[in-house]
Protein backbone atom coordinates (compact mmCIF):
# COMPACT_ATOMS: atom_id res chain seq x y z
CA UNK A 1 0.00 0.00 0.00
CA UNK A 2 2.90 2.30 0.64
CA UNK A 3 3.96 2.09 -2.98
CA UNK A 4 0.70 3.48 -4.35
CA UNK A 5 1.61 7.15 -3.97
CA UNK A 6 4.85 6.42 -5.78
CA UNK A 7 2.99 4.74 -8.63
CA UNK A 8 0.42 7.53 -8.80
CA UNK A 9 3.23 10.06 -8.72
CA UNK A 10 4.99 8.25 -11.51
CA UNK A 11 1.79 8.15 -13.56
CA UNK A 12 1.30 11.86 -13.06
CA UNK A 13 4.92 12.55 -14.02
CA UNK A 14 4.59 10.33 -17.07
CA UNK A 15 1.42 12.13 -18.14
CA UNK A 16 3.31 15.41 -17.96
CA UNK A 17 6.42 14.21 -19.74
CA UNK A 18 4.86 11.96 -22.38
CA UNK A 19 3.76 14.77 -24.74
CA UNK A 20 7.21 16.34 -24.53
CA UNK A 21 8.87 12.95 -25.11
CA UNK A 22 6.59 12.17 -28.06
CA UNK A 23 7.02 15.54 -29.71
CA UNK A 24 10.63 16.10 -28.73
CA UNK A 25 10.01 19.28 -26.66
CA UNK A 26 12.08 18.44 -23.64
CA UNK A 27 14.19 21.63 -23.40
CA UNK A 28 14.69 25.15 -24.72
CA UNK A 29 16.56 23.97 -27.81
CA UNK A 30 13.64 21.82 -28.91
CA UNK A 31 11.19 24.71 -28.64
CA UNK A 32 13.63 26.96 -30.48
CA UNK A 33 14.05 24.48 -33.34
CA UNK A 34 10.31 24.03 -33.69
CA UNK A 35 9.95 27.82 -33.69
CA UNK A 36 12.37 28.07 -36.60
CA UNK A 37 10.39 25.39 -38.47
CA UNK A 38 7.12 27.20 -37.85
CA UNK A 39 8.57 30.51 -38.98
CA UNK A 40 9.83 28.85 -42.18
CA UNK A 41 6.28 27.60 -42.77
CA UNK A 42 4.83 31.11 -42.18
CA UNK A 43 3.28 30.19 -38.85
CA UNK A 44 4.51 33.37 -37.17
CA UNK A 45 2.27 33.27 -34.08
CA UNK A 46 3.30 29.65 -33.46
CA UNK A 47 6.96 30.55 -33.94
CA UNK A 48 6.72 33.42 -31.45
CA UNK A 49 5.05 31.13 -28.93
CA UNK A 50 7.83 28.55 -29.28
CA UNK A 51 10.61 31.14 -29.08
CA UNK A 52 8.95 32.59 -25.98
CA UNK A 53 8.78 29.14 -24.35
CA UNK A 54 12.46 28.57 -25.16
CA UNK A 55 13.32 31.91 -23.52
CA UNK A 56 11.25 31.05 -20.45
CA UNK A 57 13.27 27.86 -20.10
CA UNK A 58 16.55 29.68 -20.79
CA UNK A 59 16.31 33.48 -20.25
CA UNK A 60 19.74 34.01 -21.80
CA UNK A 61 18.94 32.08 -25.00
CA UNK A 62 20.18 34.85 -27.25
CA UNK A 63 19.38 33.18 -30.61
CA UNK A 64 15.79 32.59 -29.51
CA UNK A 65 15.50 36.22 -28.42
CA UNK A 66 16.91 37.47 -31.72
CA UNK A 67 14.70 35.21 -33.83
CA UNK A 68 11.63 36.14 -31.80
CA UNK A 69 12.48 39.72 -32.69
CA UNK A 70 12.68 38.71 -36.36
CA UNK A 71 9.29 37.02 -36.14
CA UNK A 72 7.74 40.06 -34.48
CA UNK A 73 9.22 42.33 -37.16
CA UNK A 74 7.78 40.10 -39.92
CA UNK A 75 4.26 40.70 -38.59
CA UNK A 76 4.78 44.44 -38.15
CA UNK A 77 5.40 44.55 -34.39
CA UNK A 78 8.40 46.87 -34.65
CA UNK A 79 8.32 47.90 -31.00
CA UNK A 80 8.34 44.27 -29.89
CA UNK A 81 11.15 43.44 -32.30
CA UNK A 82 13.21 46.39 -31.09
CA UNK A 83 12.72 45.29 -27.47
CA UNK A 84 13.98 41.80 -28.29
CA UNK A 85 17.06 43.07 -30.13
CA UNK A 86 17.84 45.37 -27.19
CA UNK A 87 17.45 42.44 -24.80
CA UNK A 88 19.83 40.34 -26.92
CA UNK A 89 22.40 43.13 -26.82
CA UNK A 90 22.07 43.44 -23.06
CA UNK A 91 23.03 39.78 -22.81
CA UNK A 92 25.84 40.07 -25.38
CA UNK A 93 26.92 43.59 -26.42
CA UNK A 94 29.11 42.04 -29.14
CA UNK A 95 26.26 40.25 -30.94
CA UNK A 96 26.70 41.61 -34.50
CA UNK A 97 23.48 40.17 -35.95
CA UNK A 98 21.38 41.87 -33.29
CA UNK A 99 22.95 45.23 -34.20
CA UNK A 100 22.22 44.53 -37.87
CA UNK A 101 18.60 43.63 -37.22
CA UNK A 102 18.08 46.56 -34.88
CA UNK A 103 19.51 48.81 -37.58
CA UNK A 104 16.81 47.62 -39.97
CA UNK A 105 14.11 48.58 -37.49
CA UNK A 106 15.74 52.00 -37.01
CA UNK A 107 15.89 52.48 -40.78
CA UNK A 108 12.26 51.49 -41.25
CA UNK A 109 11.22 54.00 -38.59
CA UNK A 110 13.16 56.75 -40.36
CA UNK A 111 16.04 57.01 -37.88
CA UNK A 112 18.84 56.89 -40.45
CA UNK A 113 21.51 58.06 -38.00
CA UNK A 114 20.61 55.31 -35.54
CA UNK A 115 20.48 52.73 -38.32
CA UNK A 116 23.89 53.76 -39.64
CA UNK A 117 25.40 53.53 -36.16
CA UNK A 118 24.01 50.01 -35.71
CA UNK A 119 25.25 48.79 -39.09
CA UNK A 120 28.67 50.32 -38.42
CA UNK A 121 28.85 48.50 -35.10
CA UNK A 122 27.77 45.21 -36.68
CA UNK A 123 30.55 45.48 -39.28
CA UNK A 124 33.18 46.33 -36.66
CA UNK A 125 32.17 43.20 -34.73
CA UNK A 126 31.90 40.96 -37.81
CA UNK A 127 33.62 42.20 -40.96
CA UNK A 128 32.16 39.29 -42.97
CA UNK A 129 28.50 39.96 -42.18
CA UNK A 130 27.18 40.44 -45.71
CA UNK A 131 23.76 41.74 -44.73
CA UNK A 132 25.26 44.54 -42.64
CA UNK A 133 27.15 45.89 -45.67
CA UNK A 134 24.07 45.60 -47.86
CA UNK A 135 21.86 47.32 -45.30
CA UNK A 136 24.40 50.07 -44.60
CA UNK A 137 24.57 50.70 -48.35
CA UNK A 138 20.82 51.34 -48.33
CA UNK A 139 21.15 53.91 -45.56
CA UNK A 140 24.08 55.60 -47.28
CA UNK A 141 22.08 55.74 -50.51
CA UNK A 142 19.16 57.33 -48.65
CA UNK A 143 21.59 59.90 -47.22
CA UNK A 144 22.89 60.62 -50.78
CA UNK A 145 26.31 59.16 -50.01
CA UNK A 146 26.49 57.44 -53.40
CA UNK A 147 30.19 56.60 -53.24
CA UNK A 148 29.85 55.08 -49.77
CA UNK A 149 26.82 53.07 -50.88
CA UNK A 150 28.68 51.83 -53.98
CA UNK A 151 31.59 50.65 -51.83
CA UNK A 152 29.24 48.72 -49.54
CA UNK A 153 27.41 47.08 -52.44
CA UNK A 154 30.76 46.10 -53.96
CA UNK A 155 31.79 44.56 -50.64
CA UNK A 156 28.47 42.67 -50.52
CA UNK A 157 29.22 41.16 -53.94
CA UNK A 158 32.75 40.28 -52.85
CA UNK A 159 31.51 38.45 -49.76
CA UNK A 160 28.63 36.60 -51.42
CA UNK A 161 28.86 36.55 -55.25
CA UNK A 162 26.12 33.93 -55.63
CA UNK A 163 23.41 36.08 -54.04
CA UNK A 164 24.58 39.47 -55.31
CA UNK A 165 21.69 40.22 -57.68
CA UNK A 166 20.14 42.85 -55.41
CA UNK A 167 23.52 44.55 -54.91
CA UNK A 168 24.14 44.74 -58.67
CA UNK A 169 20.63 46.13 -59.11
CA UNK A 170 21.33 48.86 -56.56
CA UNK A 171 24.71 49.66 -58.16
CA UNK A 172 22.79 50.14 -61.40
CA UNK A 173 20.44 52.56 -59.64
CA UNK A 174 23.39 54.56 -58.30
CA UNK A 175 25.04 54.79 -61.72
CA UNK A 176 21.71 55.87 -63.23
CA UNK A 177 21.53 58.63 -60.62
CA UNK A 178 24.99 59.71 -61.81
CA UNK A 179 23.77 59.58 -65.45
CA UNK A 180 26.21 56.75 -66.20
CA UNK A 181 23.58 54.78 -68.09
CA UNK A 182 26.08 52.58 -69.93
CA UNK A 183 27.65 51.50 -66.64
CA UNK A 184 24.22 51.07 -65.08
CA UNK A 185 23.18 48.81 -67.95
CA UNK A 186 26.12 46.49 -67.24
CA UNK A 187 25.18 46.25 -63.57
CA UNK A 188 21.52 45.57 -64.37
CA UNK A 189 22.62 42.87 -66.83
CA UNK A 190 24.73 41.26 -64.09
CA UNK A 191 21.69 41.32 -61.79
CA UNK A 192 19.57 39.69 -64.51
CA UNK A 193 22.20 37.01 -65.13
CA UNK A 194 22.12 36.10 -61.44
CA UNK A 195 18.33 36.33 -61.26
CA UNK A 196 16.45 36.21 -64.60
CA UNK A 197 13.22 37.04 -62.73
CA UNK A 198 14.56 40.39 -61.49
CA UNK A 199 11.86 42.70 -62.84
CA UNK A 200 13.42 45.83 -61.32
CA UNK A 201 16.67 45.19 -63.18
CA UNK A 202 14.85 44.91 -66.53
CA UNK A 203 13.01 48.14 -65.74
CA UNK A 204 16.21 49.94 -64.75
CA UNK A 205 18.07 48.76 -67.84
CA UNK A 206 15.12 49.74 -70.00
CA UNK A 207 15.09 53.25 -68.58
CA UNK A 208 18.79 53.64 -69.37
CA UNK A 209 18.19 52.52 -72.94
CA UNK A 210 15.30 54.96 -73.26
CA UNK A 211 17.38 57.89 -72.04
CA UNK A 212 20.07 56.95 -74.56
CA UNK A 213 17.52 56.90 -77.39
CA UNK A 214 17.15 53.13 -77.82
CA UNK A 215 13.35 53.06 -77.60
CA UNK A 216 12.98 49.56 -79.08
CA UNK A 217 15.48 48.16 -76.58
CA UNK A 218 13.77 50.00 -73.75
CA UNK A 219 10.34 48.67 -74.67
CA UNK A 220 11.74 45.13 -74.93
CA UNK A 221 13.11 45.40 -71.38
CA UNK A 222 9.88 46.93 -70.06
CA UNK A 223 7.97 44.06 -71.68
CA UNK A 224 10.10 41.56 -69.74
CA UNK A 225 9.62 43.47 -66.50
CA UNK A 226 5.86 43.50 -67.00
CA UNK A 227 5.78 39.79 -67.86
CA UNK A 228 7.34 39.15 -64.45
CA UNK A 229 5.23 41.71 -62.57
CA UNK A 230 2.10 43.09 -64.22
CA UNK A 231 1.08 44.85 -60.98
CA UNK A 232 3.77 47.56 -61.03
CA UNK A 233 2.44 51.01 -62.02
CA UNK A 234 6.04 52.16 -62.59
CA UNK A 235 6.77 49.53 -65.24
CA UNK A 236 3.62 50.41 -67.20
CA UNK A 237 4.31 54.13 -66.81
CA UNK A 238 7.81 53.76 -68.21
CA UNK A 239 6.67 51.64 -71.13
CA UNK A 240 3.88 54.12 -71.81
CA UNK A 241 6.39 56.96 -71.95
CA UNK A 242 8.62 54.98 -74.33
CA UNK A 243 5.68 54.06 -76.56
CA UNK A 244 4.55 57.68 -76.64
CA UNK A 245 8.05 58.82 -77.61
CA UNK A 246 8.06 56.20 -80.38
CA UNK A 247 4.70 57.43 -81.69
CA UNK A 248 2.71 54.38 -80.55
CA UNK A 249 -0.06 56.47 -78.99
CA UNK A 250 -2.60 53.66 -78.68
CA UNK A 251 -0.03 51.50 -76.88
CA UNK A 252 0.90 54.40 -74.61
CA UNK A 253 -2.76 55.08 -73.79
CA UNK A 254 -3.21 51.38 -72.91
CA UNK A 255 -0.25 51.55 -70.53
CA UNK A 256 -1.38 54.77 -68.86
CA UNK A 257 -4.85 53.28 -68.49
CA UNK A 258 -3.32 50.26 -66.78
CA UNK A 259 -1.43 52.56 -64.40
CA UNK A 260 -4.72 54.24 -63.49
CA UNK A 261 -6.33 50.85 -62.87
CA UNK A 262 -3.51 50.05 -60.45
CA UNK A 263 -3.33 53.56 -58.98
CA UNK A 264 -6.49 55.59 -59.67
CA UNK A 265 -4.93 58.70 -58.12
CA UNK A 266 -1.89 58.77 -60.39
CA UNK A 267 -1.64 62.39 -61.47
CA UNK A 268 1.07 61.59 -64.01
CA UNK A 269 -0.82 58.74 -65.67
CA UNK A 270 -4.02 60.69 -66.27
CA UNK A 271 -2.03 63.72 -67.45
CA UNK A 272 0.10 61.63 -69.84
CA UNK A 273 -2.98 59.85 -71.18
CA UNK A 274 -4.59 63.22 -71.74
CA UNK A 275 -1.56 64.37 -73.73
CA UNK A 276 -1.68 61.18 -75.82
CA UNK A 277 -5.40 61.65 -76.47
CA UNK A 278 -4.68 65.23 -77.59
CA UNK A 279 -1.96 63.93 -79.92
CA UNK A 280 -4.50 61.39 -81.22
CA UNK A 281 -6.93 64.31 -81.75
CA UNK A 282 -9.41 62.64 -79.46
CA UNK A 283 -10.44 65.94 -77.91
CA UNK A 284 -13.25 64.68 -75.68
CA UNK A 285 -11.11 62.03 -73.99
CA UNK A 286 -8.20 64.45 -73.70
CA UNK A 287 -10.45 66.95 -71.94
CA UNK A 288 -11.80 64.32 -69.54
CA UNK A 289 -8.28 63.19 -68.63
CA UNK A 290 -6.93 66.69 -68.06
CA UNK A 291 -9.97 67.73 -66.05
CA UNK A 292 -9.49 64.65 -63.86
CA UNK A 293 -5.83 65.56 -63.46
CA UNK A 294 -6.88 69.02 -62.23
CA UNK A 295 -9.31 67.48 -59.74
CA UNK A 296 -6.60 65.15 -58.42
CA UNK A 297 -4.31 68.10 -57.75
CA UNK A 298 -6.75 70.94 -57.23
CA UNK A 299 -4.21 73.33 -55.70
CA UNK A 300 -1.25 72.70 -58.00
CA UNK A 301 -0.29 72.41 -61.63
CA UNK A 302 -1.15 75.59 -63.46
CA UNK A 303 -0.59 74.74 -67.11
CA UNK A 304 -3.08 71.83 -67.24
CA UNK A 305 -5.72 74.53 -66.60
CA UNK A 306 -4.65 76.18 -69.84
CA UNK A 307 -4.85 72.89 -71.77
CA UNK A 308 -8.36 72.42 -70.40
CA UNK A 309 -9.20 75.91 -71.66
CA UNK A 310 -7.88 74.99 -75.13
CA UNK A 311 -9.90 71.79 -75.29
CA UNK A 312 -13.13 73.29 -73.95
CA UNK A 313 -12.83 76.16 -76.43
CA UNK A 314 -12.25 73.69 -79.25
CA UNK A 315 -15.39 71.80 -78.18
CA UNK A 316 -17.50 74.99 -78.39
CA UNK A 317 -17.42 75.67 -74.64
CA UNK A 318 -15.65 79.03 -74.81
CA UNK A 319 -17.80 80.93 -72.29
CA UNK A 320 -17.58 78.32 -69.49
CA UNK A 321 -13.90 77.76 -70.38
CA UNK A 322 -13.15 81.46 -69.85
CA UNK A 323 -15.11 81.52 -66.60
CA UNK A 324 -13.40 78.39 -65.26
CA UNK A 325 -9.93 79.76 -65.96
CA UNK A 326 -10.79 83.18 -64.53
CA UNK A 327 -12.13 81.55 -61.35
CA UNK A 328 -8.93 79.56 -60.97
CA UNK A 329 -6.84 82.71 -61.33
CA UNK A 330 -8.91 84.34 -58.58
CA UNK A 331 -8.34 81.36 -56.25
CA UNK A 332 -4.68 80.96 -57.06
CA UNK A 333 -2.46 81.92 -54.16
CA UNK A 334 1.05 80.81 -55.14
CA UNK A 335 3.38 82.92 -57.25
CA UNK A 336 3.76 86.65 -57.74
CA UNK A 337 1.10 88.59 -59.69
CA UNK A 338 3.28 88.71 -62.80
CA UNK A 339 4.08 84.97 -62.83
CA UNK A 340 4.55 83.50 -66.29
CA UNK A 341 1.48 81.29 -66.07
CA UNK A 342 -0.69 84.29 -65.23
CA UNK A 343 0.64 86.16 -68.25
CA UNK A 344 -0.30 83.29 -70.54
CA UNK A 345 -3.71 82.97 -68.87
CA UNK A 346 -4.30 86.72 -69.20
CA UNK A 347 -3.50 86.45 -72.90
CA UNK A 348 -5.89 83.59 -73.66
CA UNK A 349 -8.58 85.47 -71.69
CA UNK A 350 -7.98 88.56 -73.83
CA UNK A 351 -6.56 90.74 -71.04
CA UNK A 352 -3.17 91.32 -72.69
CA UNK A 353 -2.03 91.29 -76.31
CA UNK A 354 0.60 89.22 -78.08
CA UNK A 355 3.32 91.86 -77.82
CA UNK A 356 3.04 91.90 -74.02
CA UNK A 357 3.01 88.08 -73.94
CA UNK A 358 6.10 87.73 -76.12
CA UNK A 359 7.93 90.46 -74.21
CA UNK A 360 7.12 88.66 -70.96
CA UNK A 361 8.84 85.52 -72.25
CA UNK A 362 12.20 87.26 -72.09
CA UNK A 363 14.66 85.96 -69.52
CA UNK A 364 18.36 86.21 -68.76
CA UNK A 365 18.43 82.40 -68.68
CA UNK A 366 18.56 81.08 -72.25
CA UNK A 367 16.71 77.83 -71.54
CA UNK A 368 13.94 79.61 -69.63
CA UNK A 369 13.53 82.06 -72.50
CA UNK A 370 13.26 79.25 -75.07
CA UNK A 371 10.71 77.39 -72.97
CA UNK A 372 8.60 80.48 -72.42
CA UNK A 373 8.71 81.39 -76.11
CA UNK A 374 7.50 77.87 -76.90
CA UNK A 375 4.58 78.38 -74.52
CA UNK A 376 3.82 81.82 -75.92
CA UNK A 377 3.81 80.72 -79.57
CA UNK A 378 1.62 77.68 -78.89
CA UNK A 379 -1.08 79.51 -76.92
CA UNK A 380 -0.99 82.57 -79.18
CA UNK A 381 -1.27 80.16 -82.10
CA UNK A 382 -4.34 78.52 -80.58
CA UNK A 383 -6.01 81.89 -80.10
CA UNK A 384 -5.34 82.73 -83.75
CA UNK A 385 -6.61 79.29 -84.80
CA UNK A 386 -9.85 79.76 -82.88
CA UNK A 387 -10.21 83.16 -84.56
CA UNK A 388 -9.96 81.47 -87.98
CA UNK A 389 -6.47 82.81 -88.77
CA UNK A 390 -4.90 79.50 -89.75
CA UNK A 391 -1.88 80.91 -91.61
CA UNK A 392 -0.72 82.97 -88.62
CA UNK A 393 -1.48 80.06 -86.30
CA UNK A 394 0.64 77.70 -88.43
CA UNK A 395 3.51 80.21 -88.38
CA UNK A 396 3.32 80.41 -84.59
CA UNK A 397 3.24 76.62 -84.26
CA UNK A 398 6.39 76.36 -86.38
CA UNK A 399 8.06 78.95 -84.15
CA UNK A 400 7.00 76.93 -81.12
CA UNK A 401 8.76 73.87 -82.55
CA UNK A 402 11.88 75.93 -83.18
CA UNK A 403 11.94 77.21 -79.59
CA UNK A 404 10.68 74.27 -77.54
CA UNK A 405 12.26 70.98 -76.47
CA UNK A 406 10.60 68.13 -78.38
CA UNK A 407 9.59 66.42 -75.12
CA UNK A 408 7.60 69.44 -73.89
CA UNK A 409 3.82 69.37 -74.01
CA UNK A 410 3.55 72.55 -76.09
CA UNK A 411 5.93 71.07 -78.69
CA UNK A 412 3.79 67.91 -78.90
CA UNK A 413 0.59 69.91 -79.13
CA UNK A 414 1.95 72.33 -81.77
CA UNK A 415 3.13 69.33 -83.81
CA UNK A 416 -0.34 67.81 -83.54
CA UNK A 417 -1.97 71.04 -84.74
CA UNK A 418 0.33 71.25 -87.75
CA UNK A 419 -0.37 67.62 -88.67
CA UNK A 420 -4.10 68.27 -88.40
CA UNK A 421 -3.86 71.41 -90.50
CA UNK A 422 -1.86 69.59 -93.21
CA UNK A 423 -4.56 66.95 -93.44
Amino acid sequence: MKTLPVIVGFQILLSLLLPAILFGQTNAVDFYCRGLSRQTNNDTPGAIADFTRAIELNPKYIEAIKDRGNAKASKGDLAGALADYNLALEIDPRYARAYNNRGLIQQYKGNLDGALADFNRAIVLDSTLTQAYFNRAGVRYARHDLDGASADYARTIELDPKSAAAAYNSLGDIKSDKNDFAGAGKDYSQAIELNPKNAKAYNGRGYGKQVQGDLDGAIADYNLAIQINDQSPLFHMNRGNARQAKGDLSGAIADFTRVMELDPKSVYACFNRGVCNYQSQNWTNALADLQYRCRLNASGGDFPRLYVWVLRTRLNQRVPADQELADYLDRRQSGPPDAWFEKVADHVLGKIGESVLFAGADSTDAETKKSRLGDAYYFAGMKRLFAGEEAVAADYFHKCLAAEDRTYVEYLFASTELQRMRK
